[in-house]
């Protein structure tokens, strides 16, 4: 046979009125508001999303072979999730309720029917219902001929293992600073791989789709946690002497840890009160990588490289074919007089290139095309800009 009917079924989801495109529409405008006003941030975030769930993992090959699937796929599903979650979070303030909201059991059955026809939302549903009855406690049988459909260490239990004991905020340190050229250990921090134990056993029945559908689950979950991290962010920044502070701390010390713990503790000892929310060492360490991010951004938005294929783009604003067009030794000569590092790690390059591209070109774009580009990062580089320089 050439062909062989796959025991699990993804569907592309769909909008079922004029009504659910309107208020598709009207939700991705506000996430591409937010994430253009952040968008180095947010660009951290997808590469360590992007590298933990379809890219540091050589056994996702065979998973893309076996279903037909390739990483775009992956990405816009993850996108769509992300979607789902951004509408439903509202005007959320807290990890707490954010969490609350998103894995309520309606919710994670609402969204696993856009991606799944019933039989694989029946084994989903069997997995979380497992999954519930493990968390509290319940002592009888599991349901489910699988593995997964019996939550045996994967699928929400297994998020539900790894968010346990740890506060979101220090998932969220993981998600701001860029992972070619920071080592989050160097931090004292574990890196974002409650992913790998889960993946490591793809593959083995027919449940590995769906298993990896919870990974994209729990991650999307982690970026809707960042987006409130950022909203946080907002609201200090606007204490002129909070940042004045900062910024003279930063002057007088280039190791991070010690500005982190310095700052952490004037913060802590003399400025607490002028805000009204309390906020945690790890967020205050992220609010400072955040500013650092501010900076890089703006840094890219005075830097003038590719005038004509910028001018290009703005007319026909085919971004892709700019990047398979763009002259890369360009980047690497005028870019390393700013930033050498990008000189000593072409992943680095990379990301940078394409976060400059992005910056100067996410304005011309359509909402939603700019956030499947976003989510399409890694995939995009490795298609039109990981060829030919090194």
């Amino acid at each position: 046979m050439w062909f062989r009917r796959r025991k699990i079924k993804s569907k592309q989801p769909s909008e079922s009125s004029k009504q659910d495109i309107e208020e598709k529409k009207i939700v991705e405008a506000k996430l591409a508001k937010e994430i253009r006003k952040h968008y180095i941030s947010i660009s951290n975030a997808t590469t360590v999303i992007c590298y933990n769930t379809n890219w540091n993992n050589k056994n996702l090959e065979k998973f893309w072979k076996k279903y037909r699937q390739n990483p775009e796929f992956l990405s816009l599903r993850g996108l769509d999730i992300v979607i789902s979650m951004y509408k439903l979070a509202g005007d959320v303030n807290s990890y707490f309720d954010l969490h609350k909201k998103v894995f309520k059991r309606d919710v994670v059955e609402k969204i696993s029917k856009r991606h799944f026809y019933q039989d694989a939302v029946d084994k989903i549903m069997t997995n979380y219902d497992n999954s519930c009855n493990q968390i509290i406690k319940k002592n009888h049988g599991f349901e489910g001929n699988s593995y997964f459909e019996k939550a045996q260490g994967c699928g929400f239990i297994q998020l539900y293992n790894n968010f346990r004991n740890r506060d979101w905020d220090y998932f969220v340190f993981n998600l701001v600073f860029n992972i070619y050229k920071y080592d989050v250990e160097s931090f004292n921090r574990s890196g974002l791989n409650f992913s790998q134990s889960e993946l490591k056993q793809l593959y083995k029945e027919s449940g590995d789709e769906l298993l990896f559908f919870t990974v994209q689950y729990g991650y999307s979950f982690l970026f809707m946690a960042y987006i409130l991290m950022l909203r946080k962010y907002e609201v200090f920044i606007q204490n002129d002497i909070v940042l004045l502070v900062l910024e003279q701390i930063k002057s007088d010390n280039d190791d991070k840890m010690d500005i982190f713990q310095e700052f952490y503790l004037l913060y802590s000892s003399l400025y607490r009160s002028a805000y009204d929310e309390e906020y945690s060492y790890d967020e205050i360490a992220t609010f400072i990588i955040k500013q650092e991010n501010i900076e890089k951004r703006d840094m890219f938005l005075d830097c003038d490289y590719y005038k004509e294929d910028l001018n290009d783009f703005k007319k026909d604003k085919n971004f892709k074919k700019m990047l398979f067009n763009i002259d890369k030794v360009e980047f690497f000569n005028k870019h390393s007089k700013k930033d050498p590092y990008i000189k000593e790690n072409r992943d680095y390059f990379y990301n940078e290139l394409f976060d400059y591209l992005m910056i100067k070109c996410m304005d011309y774009l359509d909402d939603d095309e700019f956030l499947k580009i976003l989510f399409c990062k890694e995939a995009y580089i490795d298609k039109f800009l990981r060829f030919g320089l090194f």
